[in-house]
């Protein structure tokens, strides 16, 4: 649904004259298909069936139909694999919640987006989130703290919105005007 005052997506790109704002936010609103070598996008399949722990090289060769040594060519170990996933994963997520801040006008409008952009990111890149909540476990500690900072990065903007959010009088002025 879009915003008051603004055209839906679609409506924004096909309407003469459009503003910057309303193509961020169809940027934002789009999530096609990752756009991972298919090493990455079958690893992240053979993590999802069977956990980090319970994939091979080998069953990941398999499923990309090369042979082992041309995985291991391109990606030094499991971890690697693993590791090159949860940094696509951050830092979409990290571009997409500083381009919803960068999109509203003010701190209501901020928050609204950043929420929008974090459900939207969590349902249509369900199965990335999941990996990125449930196998940061198996990560080893220095790349851990790198993709841990990204997530921080973007914990980080929500909360400087959400504190002017709450500082913002306007809000309630405009909340008890609708009861």
């Amino acid at each position: 649904m879009p915003h008051p005052g603004r055209a839906a997506p679609g409506e924004a790109i096909a309407a003469a004259g459009f503003a910057d704002i309303q193509i961020a936010h169809f940027k934002v609103l789009r999530f096609p298909p990752p756009e991972n070598e298919r090493p990455i996008a079958l690893a992240q399949r053979a993590f999802m069936e069977t956990g980090y722990h319970g994939a091979t090289m080998r069953f990941i060769a398999g499923l990309a139909q090369i042979s082992v040594p041309g995985l291991y060519h391109h990606y030094a170990s499991k971890q690697d694999l693993l590791v090159r996933i949860l940094d696509l994963t951050m830092s979409e997520l990290l571009w997409r919640v500083q381009a919803a801040r960068d999109e509203g006008r003010d701190n209501v409008e901020r928050v609204a987006l950043i929420v929008e952009c974090l459900a939207l990111f969590h349902t249509h890149r369900r199965e990335l989130a999941f990996l990125g909540a449930s196998e940061m476990r198996s990560i080893e500690p220095v790349n851990r703290r790198r993709i841990a900072a990204l997530r921080t990065d973007s914990q980080r903007i929500m909360d400087v919105e959400i504190a002017g959010f709450c500082r913002d009088k306007a809000w309630r002025r405009e909340a008890l005007l609708i009861k």
